[in-house]
């Protein structure tokens, strides 16, 4: 009776676990599908070539993935972007460090976005080598674009009274800390609502501006 029992669960076992992987192995590529489109992934080599991109990569950038695989991802550099960061990114990753930070990049059709971005290594177990780098970035472009137009004064388009307030605190530590004198030029326009009320107020934001 116990190896006929026996023999029937085995030969069930198998069946039932084939269903399981089967079910499991729709879940990961159900899963994998959600992840290249909603999120900004990219693997490159170690010399920066890449060699994999997700869809949501492609959405971003305005590249293709013919375009991009084999290119470096240098292709997406921005003319202001921080070298300081960047060699900073370098000499983490290069120790096999996981590197997190902001990176302004451009798109294809030169548009500016920011990414947090983070790069993990990937290693190879035999040599203990970087075998390529896996990226996965957060599009903050937005969040980028409402800090700026928190420090920005929306008419003259130069720095507000927020932004002054931090330059002084700035430059009144480093002048205590060398022990030097700092002087502040206050410029006012008198009579500055004549101007409106005989010329209108686009008149007066244009005497602003200049």
């Amino acid at each position: 009776v116990l190896s006929t029992i026996m023999g029937i669960l085995l030969s069930k076992t198998p069946i039932e676990i084939q269903r399981k992987l089967f079910k499991a192995n729709n879940k990961l590529k159900e899963f994998k599908s959600i992840i290249d489109k909603y999120v900004i992934t990219t693997t490159t080599k170690p010399d920066s070539t890449i060699v994999e991109v997700s869809d949501a990569f492609e959405k971003t950038t305005g590249y293709s993935k013919k375009e991009l695989l084999g290119e470096k991802i240098s292709l997406l550099k921005h003319p202001q972007r921080d070298n300081k960061i960047i060699t900073d990114l370098w000499e983490t990753i290069l120790k096999q460090k996981t590197w997190t930070g902001i990176i302004k990049n451009k798109k294809k059709n030169g548009e500016e976005y920011w990414v947090e971005q983070t790069i993990i290594p990937k290693i190879d177990e035999k040599n203990q080598n970087i075998e390529n780098f896996v990226s996965i970035s957060v599009d903050v472009t937005a969040k980028k674009e409402l800090e700026k137009m928190a420090q920005i004064d929306k008419l003259t388009n130069i720095y507000n009274r927020r932004m002054l307030d931090d330059f002084l605190r700035i430059e009144i530590d480093i002048a205590n800390r060398h022990d030097e004198n700092l002087s502040l030029i206050i410029v006012d326009i008198d009579y500055f609502k004549k101007v409106n009320d005989t010329f209108g107020h686009l008149a007066g934001d244009n005497l602003l501006t200049q």
